[in-house]
């Protein structure tokens, strides 16, 4: 079993500066302490479209690339591990893995308040036992928390497709169901997409809020969604923004 924090794959996003609007442009694994690096085609030419630009040295969208250590476009998200500060940080979050940089990496999501870039955690699926998990902040916390004002860890929220969301027709939210449905939030860009599909072809989501991060009282939620096998096949074109495992 990996360590706490472990993903074995993250998703590079790209926030465009033009429409907002967050693209997982890359792709960035950890196998056999090989880092690995690849654009998501598609993704990556709409993006291309807003203005985004390649990473130096690794300017080819058709290569897969491959390295003992972490890329340098992605160094300098990692602090100083000699510091203090970076010590604390590991003591905090109990780290004590041979590959501090990555896991750092898993938890921060690697931002920088100079640009728009940050590593994201993949939905996980389990295909032993056919399941979809995501851990993931809330969007649109913004937007909501005025009129949410407080909630509780075990409150009870649910999933659903917000049919009268115009900018985004796959707009998934989430809901506090004891207060006649008052929006807490939605299912963050590129996942979205994922569960929409999933309501869509009626299948179950459940949901449970896990913590609330401290500096805003965002909401941290676990979604999960039980898909069989053949089903989750078919979804081909989304399968960038898993990590399949046998085992969760």
């Amino acid at each position: 079993m990996p360590e706490k924090h472990t993903y074995h794959k993250l998703l590079l996003v790209w926030k465009s500066p033009r429409n907002k609007a967050n693209y997982a442009v890359g792709t960035l694994e950890l196998k056999d302490e090989q880092y690995f690096f690849y654009y998501n085609h598609e993704i990556y030419k709409q993006a291309v479209k807003e203005g985004f630009v390649p990473f130096v040295g690794l300017s080819d969208v058709e290569t897969i690339y491959q390295s003992n250590k972490l890329f340098s476009s992605f160094e300098r998200r990692i602090p100083n591990t000699d510091r203090n500060d970076f010590k604390r940080f590991l003591k905090s979050h109990k780290i004590n893995s041979s590959n501090v940089e990555w896991e750092y990496l898993c938890i921060t999501q690697g931002r920088l308040a100079t640009d728009q870039i940050s590593f994201i955690a993949p939905i996980i699926y389990a295909s032993t036992s056919n399941v979809a998990l995501l851990n993931v902040d809330i969007a649109g916390w913004s937007h909501t928390k005025d009129e949410v004002q407080d909630y509780h860890i075990d409150d009870p929220i649910s999933v659903q497709w917000d049919a009268s969301n115009e900018k985004d027709r796959e707009a998934v939210e989430v809901v506090l169901d004891y207060r006649e449905k008052l929006r807490l939030g939605y299912i963050p860009k590129p996942f979205n997409a994922f569960f929409y599909k999933v309501l869509k072809d009626g299948f179950d989501i459940h949901a449970r809020i896990q913590a609330k991060i401290p500096e805003e009282n965002r909401p941290l939620i676990l979604v999960a969604c039980e898909m069989d096998e053949n089903s989750f096949g078919k979804l081909k074109e989304l399968h960038y923004m898993f990590e399949v495992r046998n085992w969760i």
